[in-house]
């Protein structure tokens, strides 16, 4: 109601029915008022509480792809390292292998494994089983060591007898090579004599 109905209202005589009425029309009045301000409220609140839940959503949702972004080059750079380690000596690996490349590879292990001291899963042993005249057990012994505990002893005691086998044999000869992998990575490599 505007101004000009309550003025209206005050100057007619007070009539108790009248005055029921008006009194019932500006409760009610009242009463929708205040409805109409708590929807208001209540609308307020719900854009509020869905503007809130829509920017929690999006910062999760930017956390995980940061997560699964930072993850992923991480992973990527781990399985990129392996390859490019274990290509330096899956190039040697076959059948019929001459021994002078037998003699490169040896030559690879011992600088692999002079740059992975101390590194956990990077030294590289030698297996020489069924080779008649290499009667030296000191090989297997010290690339067993080794790979328990790869310090600068005992890998130069490893690397001593990895070149003292490389004398036993002449580049003529030939070889198989097999290699086996722990965790992915090249770990040991066997080389079998080939018979003539």
């Amino acid at each position: 109601m505007g101004e000009k109905d309550k003025s209206i209202r005050k100057k007619q005589p007070k009539n108790k029915d009248i005055s029921k009425e008006q009194t019932i029309e500006e409760v009610t009045l009242k009463k929708e008022e205040k409805k109409a301000k708590i929807v208001k409220i209540i609308d307020k609140i719900s854009l509020i509480g869905s503007i809130v839940i829509i920017v929690i959503m999006v910062l999760l949702l930017c956390f995980n792809v940061y997560k699964n972004n930072k993850e992923k080059p991480a992973q990527y750079n781990d399985d990129m390292e392996i390859e490019e380690y274990n290509s330096r000596f899956e190039k040697y690996e076959g059948l019929n292998v001459k021994g002078s490349d037998v003699k490169k590879l040896i030559a690879e292990i011992i600088d692999n494994n002079y740059k992975y001291v101390g590194q956990k899963g990077k030294f590289v042993s030698i297996d020489i089983d069924d080779m008649r005249h290499f009667e030296n057990n000191y090989l297997v012994s010290a690339c067993t060591m080794s790979r328990l505990d790869n310090n600068q002893d005992n890998v130069k005691y490893a690397a001593d007898q990895m070149n003292y086998f490389i004398t036993t044999f002449d580049d003529s000869k030939m070889f198989n090579i097999f290699i086996e992998k722990t965790d992915n990575r090249v770990t040991d490599i066997e080389i079998l004599e080939i018979q003539n």
